[in-house]
């Protein structure tokens, strides 16, 4: 079997996305003693100036024994309990969406299912008074998620806002400490077997061929390789998401920021605002059949001279992720607008799912159907996430004019204004929390609660709640702001 295992891997392009594979097989793997290569294009820009993250970011690192403080002080990272939306749904301002839970469960129903049947019997609480990463980022504080289950923190979560280009320098480091080697260069051709069509090696621009049993494409937007070798097809997503093109630029911190995304609706599309320790990115992201560029540089309020990053997404998946022994991750396999799941989240869960199934020289297809399940699983949940957050909202009415829920959203929104269930897919990136929180906190109450409590004593209930209020008061209360957290957890480290 020892003769079957891969012993070269070459990953095409650098970046977020392919420095973290290289990072990721190179520790998980490091006893096979296989051969790693990173073809990094030269002078090439990272895809983003930041990334907001979801808790999987934290877990991802701790596969990889990466220790967080140091991290976070190399990207000048800050910490993340979730997103604030202004201007979006008409009589819910602002609007929060933790990345941890709302509440907890009380007997056999999630959480929603108690605040439903409050709201019914008239109760006008807003959730945010439910949500400890809500209460927390809306005061600036922030400490570590408890392990203990009696505690409020228990059902706070966190992601990350980290430098993109220091957090792919990051991952290089780490996967140079491993043994993977850096090429620079542009590939443009390959080599592939006439019988099983399995890739070779890539050809270079200077005439120089890599070869590899397995080939992970991580190379960015761009054409991929499974679209030039395989002819797999891209699906198009452009008319349910259409603002596809982004403008970043990098602003001075004016005060201490709170650890939270704000995104603020816009009649063009919206801004966001992701805080570093040093700096805050802020994105304008836009259709350009609605606006130009120079009208988004007003939007965005730049001034001349200005340094600012101009991208185009590629809104969209392909119909399949591996094929023979090419694997495609982060922008290379598909683009969302990162409303919710940016590209680096989308390339971690698509890394530890290759590891899961990570294969010998055969690249046996049931591997790669498994693989392939589950990533268009994913993509298509997040779609459905992403456009639930779209549907309703006024400020889009142009760009989204005719734009209808797909089968599977219309039956999760069904459901959910029934009673309050939900539905869950497989290849979830969001459980029933995080659906259940998008739609209460843009105020979409279901029409009737769910039967099972039709004999719940109210007044019990009324007091269970109140308690959890006031449990969260006191643990926000106790909490330092996340600067002084920071200043203790992860100083800078100079580079």
């Amino acid at each position: 079997m020892s003769e079957a295992r891969i012993r070269q891997v070459v990953v095409l392009g650098g970046g977020l996305a392919g420095w973290a594979a290289a990072a990721a097989l190179s520790h998980t793997l490091r006893e096979q003693r296989m051969r790693i290569r990173v073809l990094e294009q030269p002078h090439s820009a990272p895809d983003s100036l930041a990334e907001a993250t979801l808790p999987y970011t934290t877990a991802f690192h701790r596969k990889l024994d990466i220790n967080e403080r140091d991290l976070m002080a190399f990207t000048q990272a800050t910490f993340r309990l979730g997103t604030e939306f202004l201007g979006w749904w008409p009589g819910q301002e602002p609007a929060f969406m933790p990345l941890g839970r709302h509440g907890a469960g009380i007997d056999y129903l999630p959480f929603q299912h108690y605040a439903i049947r409050k709201h019914l019997d008239g109760d006008t609480t807003p959730m945010d008074a439910y949500s400890i990463g809500a209460q927390a980022a809306r005061r600036g504080v922030f400490t570590h998620p408890s392990d203990d289950s009696s505690s409020p923190l228990f059902t706070m979560a966190y992601g990350l806002h980290v430098d993109s280009s220091l957090y792919a320098q990051y991952m290089r480091l780490v996967a140079q400490q491993n043994g993977v080697q850096a090429i620079t260069g542009h590939w443009t051709d390959i080599r592939q077997d006439a019988d099983n069509g399995f890739v070779e090696a890539v050809v270079l621009d200077n005439g120089e061929a890599l070869e590899a049993d397995l080939f992970i494409d991580a190379g960015g937007p761009g054409k991929p390789l499974l679209e030039r070798g395989f002819d797999v097809r891209f699906l198009g997503w452009s008319g349910l998401m259409p603002c596809q093109r982004v403008l970043s630029r990098h602003v001075p911190a004016k005060r201490v920021e709170p650890p939270r995304t704000d995104n603020l609706a816009l009649a063009c599309g919206w801004k966001r605002r992701l805080p570093l320790q040093d700096r805050v990115v802020e994105e304008l992201s836009f259709p350009d059949t609605l606006i130009d560029e120079r009208q988004a540089l007003q939007v965005l309020d730049a001034v001349k001279g200005q340094d600012i990053s101009a991208r185009s997404l590629r809104i969209g998946r392909l119909e399949r992720f591996w094929v023979a022994n090419v694997v495609t991750l982060g922008p290379a396999a598909g683009s969302l607008d990162g409303l919710a799941a940016g590209p680096l989240d989308l390339a971690q869960r698509g890394i530890v799912r290759l590891l899961e199934l990570f294969p010998d020289r055969q690249c046996d297809p049931a591997l790669a159907g498994e693989y392939n399940l589950q990533t268009g699983w994913e993509y298509d949940n997040l779609r459905d996430f992403h456009l639930a957050h779209r549907l309703g909202v006024p400020a889009f009415g142009t760009s989204l004019r005719g734009v209808t829920a797909s089968p599977a959203l219309r039956a999760r929104m069904d459901v959910f204004d029934c009673h309050g269930q939900l539905p869950q897919f497989r290849g979830e990136t969001f459980d029933e929390n995080g659906w259940a929180s998008l739609f209460l906190v843009q105020g979409r109450w279901p029409a009737a609660y769910n039967r099972c409590l039709d004999s719940l004593d109210l007044a019990r209930l009324d007091e269970r709640f109140r308690k959890t209020r006031e449990l969260i008061s006191k643990a926000v209360a106790q909490m330092p702001s996340q600067r002084d957290y920071l200043a203790r957890y992860c100083p800078a480290m100079p580079r």
